[in-house]
């Protein structure tokens, strides 16, 4: 009787002790609901302040750096013009390309402190990438490959040139110059964001020296036609890199377009790749020394320029000593009597 007892009590014991455990598991299953659930809400709210930010710093770059439109289109002309000269000079260069990109350069007199080799994406009215210009693509995808090229076997992408699933990536592009080669045959890379975290091992120093590191992409929860106007999308901009400064290069234009095209490209570019600078550290907008136009390793077409605080400061104090004295200062007054008297040996 005593055993059959005990067998009992301990059988009770058993399932109080498996209920509660049931329950202790289902607490923390409710638990850990609870947690992504907050943390897919503090994703959400951090993302959309940030847009907001990012929207604020927009409107004020757009009023506190204004361009001379006119004077855009006057050095996007000397830009073009040295252009076809160059293509003259090298008329024999067969491999030459003739449509090269237009960059416009951005020069701080302030050096960041905080910066993140992460490419953004900028929207330009005039896209310089597509299947005019033959771009040609590289993706980089998740394995297993074959999920992701049926749903895009059947898509119009003409850009996209090739998928690299990531295993294929680490086994077949081990070597330095088998990722050289990669980097010369492809215009622009992508990576689908699930992957992009996992790429700076595989692809190596030289995807970043050379700044052809992939863009992050979207595209993993995609079907049909929503994975294919974003596919498509991805040519439609141009790409930042906020480097640790003060100077930033960033592509807008081609020289086959018109003065107009690369004259609004310009202006779209710099209003929205500056708000990433400032938000990132506080930046403001007078500390925007210089902006100008380049050819590759060309000289630089200045479009924008703004006077340093100290250099406000010197031009005040001299305008005060003239206004105190009725004449310039003493070494200007020199400067002003040798000019006079040279013009006057003339």
């Amino acid at each position: 009787k005593r055993s059959v007892m005990d067998s009992k009590t301990s059988k009770k014991a058993n399932k109080k002790k498996a209920v509660k455990e049931e329950q202790a598991q289902g607490d923390a299953a409710e638990t850990t609901q609870e947690e992504e659930k907050y943390v897919k809400i503090d994703k959400k709210t951090q993302k959309e302040k940030n847009l907001k930010l990012y929207n604020k710093f927009l409107k004020r770059s757009q009023k506190k750096i204004v361009f001379d439109t006119q004077l855009i289109k006057n050095a996007a002309k000397v830009i073009k013009q040295y252009a076809k000269h160059q293509k003259e000079k090298n008329a024999l260069d067969l491999l030459g390309n003739e449509d090269k990109f237009i960059t416009v350069n951005i020069l701080l007199s302030e050096v960041p402190t905080q910066y993140s080799p992460k490419p953004l994406r900028i929207p330009i009215p005039h896209p310089i990438y597509g299947a005019k210009y033959d771009t040609r693509a590289c993706l980089f995808i998740k394995d297993p490959e074959r999920e992701f090229l049926d749903k895009i076997e059947d898509m119009d992408v003409p850009c996209l040139a090739k998928c690299i699933p990531y295993k294929t990536l680490k086994k077949e592009f081990e070597r330095y110059h088998d990722k050289k080669d990669l980097i010369n045959e492809y215009d622009l890379f992508f990576s689908d964001i699930t992957l992009y975290k996992m790429l700076p091992k595989p692809l190596g120093k030289i995807f970043y020296v050379q700044k052809k590191f992939p863009h992050p992409a979207n595209l993993h929860k995609l079907e049909g036609t929503e994975l294919e106007t974003s596919i498509n999308d991805l040519f439609n901009q141009t790409y930042f890199h906020i480097r640790n400064g003060p100077n930033y290069t960033l592509r807008v234009a081609r020289t086959s377009m018109k003065t107009k095209e690369i004259a609004e490209n310009v202006i779209s570019a710099v209003h929205h790749a500056l708000p990433y600078i400032m938000m990132h550290d506080g930046i403001k907008q007078n500390r925007v020394q210089s902006i100008s136009l380049r050819l590759g390793d060309s000289f630089d077409v200045p479009i924008f320029n703004q006077l340093l605080n100290t250099e406000i400061a010197s031009y005040l104090l001299l305008k005060q000593q003239e206004d105190e004295n009725g004449e310039l200062p003493k070494e200007e007054e020199e400067e002003a009597e040798e000019e006079a008297a040279s013009s006057d040996s003339d």
